[in-house]
């Protein structure tokens, strides 16, 4: 039997189908300008079309799914300016979440932004770009969870989300893109509790991904 939207666990069927279609998109699951359609959605994740029609609903008010006049289902093709304006705008957010996070960053955190760093030469080794871009994500989610600001890193989210199927595909084609992470940086200005020093880092190392395009 289908189901629409009874609870299974604390998690509704609607809001199951939302957070998996969202993890495919920002993970880089599905590549820019692949098409989508409800029932394909639908027996994929085993479920009515209402609670897929309602998500792509929702991911389509969000950037990151568009439809168009004949109701075609899509991931949106990014243009060389919308990229670098998402990337403008995530480099601010960032750069405000790592300094309300800064004072916050004890020495378990930084073991553990380590410890990810790690994971994330291993998966560029392997040239693993989903297992890399679901790393790097949680990499900068654990530091600015600690700026305790929830509707900013709400709104960098959705950024990171319409950003996701261009990083990934990129990166498959480009993995000198990996090259130019400042993350061991990062944690150095961490360890030092330097907050410029940290500010310019942050901002680089989200820039760095404009070489994708060139």
């Amino acid at each position: 039997m289908l189901v629409t939207g009874r609870k299974e666990g604390n998690i509704s069927v609607h809001g199951s189908v939302y957070k998996n279609l969202r993890d495919k998109i920002l993970y880089g699951f599905l590549r820019p300008g692949q098409s989508l359609t409800l029932r394909s959605l639908a027996s994929e994740f085993k479920t009515s079309m209402t609670p897929v029609r309602d998500s792509v609903r929702r991911l389509t008010a969000e950037g990151a799914l568009k439809i168009s006049l004949s109701g075609r289902i899509t991931i949106p093709v990014l243009t060389i300016e919308r990229f670098n304006e998402l990337l403008f705008i995530r480099s601010i957010i960032e750069a405000e979440l790592a300094i309300k996070a800064l004072p916050k960053a004890h020495i378990a955190l930084i073991d553990r932004l380590e410890s990810i760093n790690l994971d994330m030469e291993m998966f560029a080794k392997s040239f693993e770009a989903m297992e890399y871009i679901r790393a790097n994500m949680e990499f900068h989610r654990s530091l600015y969870l600690r700026a305790q600001s929830p509707i900013m890193l709400s709104i960098l989210e959705n950024v990171w989300l319409q950003l996701g199927p261009t990083v990934k595909h990129a990166l498959g084609e480009n993995w000198n893109i990996v090259k130019q992470s400042e993350h061991k940086n990062i944690l150095s200005a961490l360890n030092n509790q330097d907050s410029s020093q940290l500010i310019f880092l942050i901002k680089k190392d989200v820039l760095g991904c404009q070489n994708i395009f060139m």
